[in-house]
């Protein structure tokens, strides 16, 4: 990694971590549900140069209230009634967990055997434990999910 993106990676972590501290001292100022009215507000301006997704507006309406308002509903409800803000910012990044877990319940296989799922983190095991990883007798040392990344055909 160059130099740059060395810093940019650390900015994304520092605005990450003072995102709950912020959201922490506004919450002892207004209500919950409103501080989540306003953050979202805020962001509308920018929404006017972003292209809207090709799913019908019932969809987006539904990820929109479900991913947005609601999780940040309750994120914000349970910081007013006294979660700290190191766990608020856990348990909030655990729902990329929650929905692979659930996508695959739903799904079955069908979500994994897109092309490039386990692309990104087979490049990485590549790079940490050399290209000998990826195949022959050595494969047995890779995880579980890119040895069934790789048995799916996703190469």
């Amino acid at each position: 990694m160059t130099p740059r993106h060395i810093a940019l990676a650390l900015l994304v972590v520092l605005i990450w971590g003072l995102n709950f501290v912020v959201i922490h001292e506004g919450l002892a100022g207004m209500p919950p549900l409103l501080f989540v009215a306003i953050r979202f507000a805020c962001i509308l301006p920018i929404m006017a140069f972003v292209p809207r997704p090709q799913v019908a507006w019932r969809d987006l309406a539904l990820v929109g209230l479900l991913m947005s308002a609601g999780q940040f509903g309750f994120l914000y409800s349970a910081m007013a009634a006294g979660l700290a803000s190191g766990l608020a910012s856990l348990i909030l990044q655990a729902q990329a967990l929650f929905t692979v877990v659930i996508a695959a319940a739903i799904l079955g296989g069908a979500a994994a055997t897109h092309p490039t799922h386990g692309h990104g983190h087979r490049r990485g095991w590549a790079r940490r434990r050399g290209p000998r990883t990826l195949g022959g007798d050595t494969a047995r040392r890779r995880p579980a999910v890119s040895r069934g990344s790789a048995e799916l055909g996703c190469r």
